[in-house]
This record gives C-alpha cells, sequence and structure tokens, in this order.
C-alpha cells in the first residue's frame, strides 16, 4: 500500500542515516601531554570512517524507490572518499555480500562498507523488480575503475538476470587483475561465475577460462620474496 506523507524530502532523510562519516578518538596507549618532553608522539588521535544505520530498516514506497537508489548511491562514493582519505585504498576491508544458497538473506550490520552494500544490493533488487529499465540505467552509472565497492556492486550485478550473459561476460572479462584474482571480492566472483556458467555463449565461455588458465594476481616487483615466487 502507499504510505502517506512520503516525498522526495523525507528519503534523503532516511538515506542520511545510512550517510557514513569520519569519527576521531584519542588512540590507546597515549601518555598524558604533560610526559610528552616537549615533542607531541605520532597519531595523538585515530580517525575511522564509521557507518550508521537506524535499528530498524524502514520500506521505502515503490513510487519513491528510484530516487533512494540515486540518494544511497552517493552513501556509496561519500564511502569510497572517506576510506580513501583516512585509511588509503589498499587497506579497505570488505566481507561477502552474496548469501549462502538457500540460506537466510545477509544482515546489513555488516563490518564496515559491507553494510551498506548489502542495503543498496536489497534496494537495486526491488529497482529491478519494479523498473528493470531504471535498474540498468543505474547498473550502466557505476564507476568502473572503484576496485572495492563498486567492483563489488558491478559482481553482484553480473550474477543477476538484471544483465545479460553477454553482459556479465563483459564484466568477468573487463574486471582488473586486482579484483579477478585478488581475495576481497573471490567469493562473490565464483558464486557468479558459477552462476552465469550455464548462459554463457562458447566464445564467452572460451575468454573466460583462457584468462582463468593464463592470468594471476599482478604482484608488485618489491613483494616480499619476489614477483616470480609470489606468482608461482
Amino acid at each position: 500500500t502507499h504510505l502517506e506523507g512520503w516525498t522526495p524530502s523525507l528519503v534523503r532523510e532516511l538515506v542520511g542515516l545510512y550517510r557514513p562519516r569520519i569519527e576521531v578518538d584519542e588512540s590507546f596507549g597515549v601518555s598524558h601531554p604533560l610526559h610528552w618532553n616537549g615533542t607531541a608522539p605520532d597519531n595523538v588521535v585515530r580517525a575511522n570512517v564509521a557507518y550508521p544505520r537506524p535499528h530498524e530498516a524502514l520500506a521505502i514506497p515503490d513510487d519513491q524507490l528510484r530516487y533512494a537508489v540515486t540518494q544511497f548511491r552517493e552513501n556509496l562514493e561519500l564511502a569510497i572518499a572517506l576510506e580513501l582519505e583516512i585509511t588509503g585504498e589498499s587497506s579497505l576491508h570488505l566481507q561477502t555480500s552474496r548469501a549462502d544458497d538457500n540460506g537466510s538473506e545477509l544482515s546489513e550490520d555488516g563490518f564496515g562498507p559491507t553494510g551498506l552494500i548489502i542495503s543498496f544490493q536489497k534496494l537495486m533488487g526491488r529497482l529491478a523488480t519494479l523498473n528493470v529499465a531504471a535498474a540498468r540505467t543505474e547498473v550502466a552509472s557505476w564507476p568502473t575503475d572503484d576496485e572495492h565497492i563498486f567492483a563489488r556492486l558491478r559482481i553482484w550485478a553480473s550474477s543477476t538476470n538484471l544483465l545479460s550473459a553477454a553482459e556479465a561476460a563483459e564484466i568477468f572479462l573487463s574486471l582488473p587483475d586486482t579484483v579477478f584474482w585478488g581475495s576481497l571480492h573471490e567469493r562473490d566472483l565464483l558464486y557468479a561465475l558459477r552462476d552465469r556458467w550455464p548462459e554463457l555463449s562458447d566464445e564467452a565461455r572460451a575468454a573466460v577460462e583462457h584468462r582463468l588458465r593464463t592470468g594471476c594476481y599482478p604482484w608488485r616487483e618489491d613483494v616480499r620474496g619476489g614477483r616470480e615466487r609470489a606468482e608461482a
């Protein structure tokens, strides 16, 4: 049923409850300033990105869903910017956002940005049911150079019928080696490959198989033990 009183302003207010923010706390083990002997220690404070969310998710009405998705995407873009600013891109950690087969749906209370991703996937799933064209337009707007949050979402989209088999194959083949071979998205990507494999064309299967046989993670030259040893 239509919920009375829902307006774009109220949608923005709701989405704002999920808006990531920087939190600053006192570092552990830092002595009192009187004991610094004239030199302040490094890391007097510690900053991290917090991901607030309401105790109970509110059901956004269908007629406001498309707008809610675009607003929620801004939260994801902000999360990327804040994580890069505070922790650096390489330290971003994600848990899986793919539920087990026949298992219960994943909680939106996932660690760090994972909960935000799961919330967004659920919104996208609803939008795809109501307006597949709008959902596909949204997927097309996602940046392809992000190797964390939007890479995970592109993998998620490739595992669903929101994209054709050919479009899913294009994602599998275009993912950077750091994403395709890295551990961050490994579980979700393997599920996506399995889900769409029966639908892929012979040509697409051959291309993916070639990548699986010949590719590897792009280790840096200064990796411990040497790049050749890491690749082995």
